[in-house]
């Protein structure tokens, strides 16, 4: 059992235990029956929520390496400027669309080596960060 799974157990637990004890209280079927019905298929879906499947079991991995700088761009709107590079990350086809501060989008150049932190999920890159920046090449 999760973490979660146990927290949410210690909460609803004495919940359901007060609305009964209400209920019973009151002498209403009805209410009472209603009541614990709904917890119960709260409860249930709570805990299939919590199971994780296959593919989330899989983890997260992170690596440095570093990659090259094919294309860099500004996108501005209204007052907002956000500065982008697309990289090229070892034998990935796709580039990496990375987002970038201005410093490091003025120290850096077509063609830069750039030493990143890559994260991989099933060998599929989720995010590029790219490391400090510092002068042009």
């Amino acid at each position: 059992m999760t973490e979660d799974t146990k927290l949410i157990l210690e909460i609803i637990v004495p919940i359901i235990i007060l609305l009964i004890m209400f209920c019973v209280m009151c002498w209403n079927k009805a209410i009472t029956i209603l009541i614990i019905v709904g917890f119960i298929i709260t409860a249930a879906i709570t805990l299939i929520a919590q199971i994780p499947d296959a593919k989330n079991k899989i983890k997260i991995s992170e690596t440095q390496t570093y990659t090259t700088v094919e294309d860099k761009y500004i996108q501005t709107r209204g007052k907002i400027t956000n500065y982008y590079a697309k990289v090229k990350v070892g034998d990935y086809k796709k580039l990496e669309e990375v987002q970038i501060t201005s410093e490091q989008y003025e120290a850096i150049g077509k063609g830069s080596k750039i030493l990143c932190t890559v994260y991989l999920k099933k060998d599929k890159i989720l995010d590029v960060e790219f490391a400090e920046v510092h002068g042009r090449e």
